[in-house]
């Protein structure tokens, strides 16, 4: 009798241990704080540009139980709505997407101890996310769609991106654009693709009118696995790259791209190729500039290059257009080169070239010297491997680190996201004046942005002090990303500034002053949104008409010398 209550009370152990409140295997905690151990076994492991990212820490466990496209426990549902996540699986399952699947702010999908498959569609981390981490999935486009495997834009930040298989798409497996920064890519296995990762989306016509915005960016890419690929592996512009112990294999085209004033750490990378291999490609890659590229007939020349020559992927775009922008930047990269391993016919494409450029990485890592030992290691670890990911780093000592001791990522203004082709900006730091000009034969949107945090429910004061340069008028917009639709816009003009009929918010109230110099005061007021991020964008457009449809002439455009934003709580007392 002792006995079988002895195994009773074993059995009853071994299901609380294994299952959580959730039901899934592995999860004991009742919330993801950081003492729970599932929690910190994958927490533990953050290292780079990335490794303040949270994820749903501190949120609540959310279980994915149905592979469906979308309803009641699909992952697309766990995905959706407000508050912190931690999103695991209760079986094996492959999802078959129909779309695009965005994922919110303070969110962590962990695939770890499943084996979860995503067919067709991926992941967008977008629009001012913050504190993502994707660990331990497979995500394979099978060629069927022109789309992302993962998508990190728009000033999105802290995002960790860990253990996934990803391959088979037209467009890129991984982007990192629009001002997004402080991301991690590690233990990623990418293959059997065209063009695999992009960090920083230029234009082929101003190649540097987002210099502002994207020189801020920072990522780090350690551990990764390159096996099949054709090229970009990655290609990097403009921002800031640490790259060490990833393992390119068999690349059809080239290895790594660096470009455009990049600042690239290089180091510990393990390079293999030969020139007399088999091609695996498809008949033909469908490209977004609907194109269909083969590129087996470049394998004879890629292993010479295990990195396209440095500058070279932008050098014939730069000298078509560097008399009509006066390029004040070089089309090199500045790089910092140590360390890197290159085998079979693998040879090495770039080498230092102003490394005093580059900053020294402000973190300890888990960096060792590359061998053949580190490449069948990264071959049997990267990827949506089913066991756990590598041991705890202990490298390094232990610090305590917070966010508000790095550097401040971006700058305070910056191009608005469509604009990269659209207009230019100068801002004196000095008076921190710029001017926004039209490029000619453009007809998409232009402006500014900044992005603010406040109340929901709040009443929000803009002013903006500017000239006109022919005629050109400008709309103030102030919105909540979670309710677009409510929002605040002033049309201001050297006349008059008013609210369109077509507001929705009928306490919204603009009004204009005139200034010495030929300047005017807009302000514009009102309360934006109700939504609960409280999370307030504003846009400055410089525009014709009331429409906002922008002529393109590069003679007029708006000088812009003073913006300030404020607002006052409709609960408490006015905030500065």
């Amino acid at each position: 009798m002792k006995i079988d209550v002895m195994i009773v009370f074993i059995n009853a152990w071994l299901i609380l241990c294994c299952v959580g409140s959730d039901g899934v295997a592995g999860n004991i905690c009742d919330t993801p704080a950081d003492v729970c151990p599932l929690t910190q076994s994958l927490l533990s492991q953050r290292e780079g540009y990335g490794r303040f990212a949270n994820g749903g820490l501190n949120g609540k466990f959310v279980t994915v139980t149905s592979s469906a496209d979308s309803g009641p426990g699909t992952l697309r549902d766990a995905l959706s709505g407000a508050g912190s996540r931690w999103v695991r699986f209760a079986k094996d399952m492959t999802i078959d997407l129909k779309s695009k699947i965005r994922v919110p702010s303070n969110t962590t999908i962990d695939g770890r101890d499943r084996t979860i498959v995503i067919h067709d569609y991926g992941l967008g981390i977008y629009d001012q996310t913050r504190d993502v981490i994707v660990t331990h999935l497979t995500i394979d486009g099978r060629f069927k769609t022109l789309s992302q495997a993962i998508n990190i834009a728009n000033f999105s930040h802290d995002v960790w991106i860990d253990h996934l298989d990803l391959s088979r798409f037209n467009d890129r497996l991984i982007n990192v654009k629009n001002g997004s920064t402080d991301v991690t890519i590690s233990w990623v296995k990418f293959h059997d693709h065209n063009k695999v990762m992009l960090i920083n989306n230029i234009t082929d016509k101003d190649l540097f009118a987002n210099y502002a915005r994207d020189s801020q960016t920072r990522v780090t890419l350690h551990h990764c696995y390159f096996l099949n690929t054709v090229q970009r592996n990655p290609r990097a512009q403009i921002g800031i790259l640490h790259a060490y112990n990833n393992l390119l294999e068999n690349w059809d085209f080239y290895g790594m791209s660096f470009s455009l004033e990049a600042r690239v750490t290089l180091e510990g990378n393990i390079f293999i190729n030969s020139a007399s291999r088999h091609c695996t490609e498809p008949p033909f890659f469908i490209t977004k500039e609907g194109q269909d590229k083969n590129y087996c007939r470049d394998i004879a020349e890629a292993p010479s290059k295990a990195e396209l020559g440095n500058g070279e992927a932008d050098d014939e775009n730069y000298l078509r257009t560097s008399d009509q922008f006066n390029y004040q930047h070089d089309v090199k990269a500045f790089l910092r080169v140590r360390d890197n391993l290159y085998l079979g016919d693998a040879r090495a494409g770039v080498e230092d070239y102003h490394p005093e450029k580059v900053p020294v990485p402000s973190y300890c890592s888990s960096y060792e010297k590359p061998s053949l030992d580190l490449a069948t290691q990264i071959r049997r670890e990267a990827g949506n491997t089913r066991d756990d990911t590598p041991d705890v780093i202990d490298k390094c000592p232990t610090t305590v680190e917070t966010r508000a001791s790095r550097p401040a990522p971006r700058d305070d203004w910056r191009l608005e996201s469509a604009s990269a082709a659209t207009m230019t900006a100068d801002a004196q730091a000095g008076d921190r004046t710029i001017t926004i000009r039209e490029i000619a034969d453009s007809a998409k949107p232009h402006g500014i942005l900044k992005f603010f945090n406040g109340p929901s429910n709040a009443r929000w004061f803009v002013n903006v002090t500017f000239k006109p340069i022919g005629n050109r008028s400008l709309a103030i917009s102030i919105m909540s990303p979670s309710d677009p639709r409510a929002r605040i816009l002033a049309l201001c003009s050297m006349a008059a500034a008013r609210t369109p009929r077509r507001n929705p918010l009928a306490e919204a109230k603009a009004s204009l002053d005139a200034l010495d110099g030929g300047f005017y005061r807009c302000e514009a007021s009102g309360i934006p949104s109700q939504a609960n991020d409280g999370q307030i964008r504003i846009d400055l457009f410089t525009a014709e008409d009331q429409a906002l449809r922008p002529i393109g002439d590069a003679s007029k455009g708006m000088i812009i010398s003073n913006i300030e934003a404020k607002w006052t709580s409709l609960r408490s007392a006015p905030a500065p």
